[in-house]
Parts: structure tokens; C-alpha cells; sequence
């Protein structure tokens, strides 16, 4: 990491560190650094906290920004603890690749999603063996899901939302699935 990554890298981290949960939306981010830094120093630290295990990119509800689309499901920079860096760093490089993929693939309305079979497809295409990604996913971060697209279903690879890890949201979907099952009997 070169000096001005260092730099951007430190601001970044000070930023995260004085928001009240660890987190801070990531364009609120980007716009609190643009004056004193171009787009691609700001996205190059990034990706060097990335690397490091310092931030994780997260799907969360953010602040509704008025006069624009702000609002709704957005990326966060988060602060990760001493127990959750050391489990990014645990995951195997071909997880840490699809991670990034999740990170860079998907618009608006599919944020934080790629397709099994493109993501398989861009992980083969830069070198990585991708028989063991047929079943898989990252516990706490990416499930697989079936979706409806244009008709069509396929299969995704899905970051999982903040607010679906909560006890509150697992409670509330088991009761949901306990009261349709009632239902459907």
C-alpha cells in the first residue's frame, strides 16, 4: 500500500470509528473524502481495506437523502472487530474472490447479487477451480437464493442484508414460516 493509500485508508477508518455503530454509508464516505482526494484514490483504498480485513462492505437501509434516489438498501464501509477480521482472513481465497465479485456485480435492484453460473463463470475465467462453489456459501455473509428474473429462475449468490442478521429478523421469519406451514396444512 503506497503512502496516499495509507492516508485515505487512515481517514477512512477515523471516519468509521467516530459514527455511532462502526458503520457509515459508503457514498456518504466517498463524498466526506472527495474533497481531498480523486474517485480513484478514494476506490483504491478501499479495496486495500478490503484486502487488509480492516472494513467490510455491507447491505443495509440508509438515510433517505432528500432530492435524491438516496434511501433504501445501500452499500456501508464497516468497521470490522479483531474476531471478524480474522475470519475474513480464514475464508479461502476463491470466497474472498467471490466476495469481491458480490462487491462490484449487481445495480439497485439486484445490490449485493450475481448469478451462480456468471459468478462461476468470472471466477474459472481468472483461474480459480470453482467445483466447490457449487454448494457453497460464506456463514454470516453470502447464502444462495432462487430468484425470478424476466421469467426465468435462476440461482444467486446473495450478500446477506445487516438487518436480516438479526435475532429479531430470524425470529420473525420462523414465525412466518411456522404460521404459512399452519396454513398450508
Amino acid at each position: 500500500m503506497n503512502t496516499k493509500s495509507k492516508q485515505v485508508v487512515n481517514e477512512i477508518l477515523a471516519i468509521l470509528k467516530d459514527s455511532d455503530c462502526l458503520r457509515a454509508p459508503k457514498f456518504q464516505v466517498e463524498t466526506v473524502l472527495a474533497d481531498r482526494y480523486s474517485a480513484g484514490e478514494i476506490s483504491a483504498a478501499i479495496d486495500c481495506a478490503l484486502d487488509d480485513c480492516l472494513v467490510n462492505l455491507v447491505i443495509d437501509d440508509g438515510p433517505e437523502v432528500p432530492d435524491t434516489n438516496r434511501g433504501g438498501r445501500t452499500w456501508f464501509l464497516k468497521l470490522l472487530s479483531a474476531e471478524d477480521a480474522q475470519g475474513m482472513k480464514k475464508l479461502t481465497p476463491l470466497k474472498r474472490a467471490l466476495l469481491r465479485l458480490i462487491y462490484r456485480h449487481g445495480s439497485s435492484g439486484f445490490l449485493g447479487r450475481i448469478r451462480v453460473e456468471d459468478a462461476m463463470a468470472a471466477l474459472k475465467e481468472k483461474g480459480f477451480d470453482v467445483e466447490s462453489l457449487k454448494w457453497s456459501r460464506i456463514k454470516d455473509y453470502v447464502e444462495r437464493v432462487w430468484e425470478t428474473e424476466d421469467g426465468e429462475r435462476s440461482e444467486w449468490f446473495r450478500l446477506i442484508p445487516e438487518d436480516e442478521k438479526t435475532e429479531e429478523f430470524k425470529k420473525a421469519e420462523a414465525e412466518s414460516l411456522r404460521e404459512w406451514e399452519e396454513w398450508d396444512a
